[in-house]
């Protein structure tokens, strides 16, 4: 079998924790920070195969 089907991790949601020291900088200035929002949240990827078939 080729592809995704064969990795059975294929469809294995994957998290990463953020630096911490860089998203407590970021905390820290966001009620100052002008050019922009600092905002917390999850990042998605749109990098997703749609594995119904039609």
């Amino acid at each position: 079998m080729e592809g995704s089907d064969s990795d059975p991790n294929s469809e294995k949601i994957r998290s990463y924790d953020g630096d911490k020291d860089l998203l407590a900088a970021a905390n820290a200035v966001k009620n100052t920070y002008n050019k922009g929002k600092v905002v917390e949240g999850i990042i998605g990827s749109a990098d997703v195969w749609n594995n119904e078939e039609d």
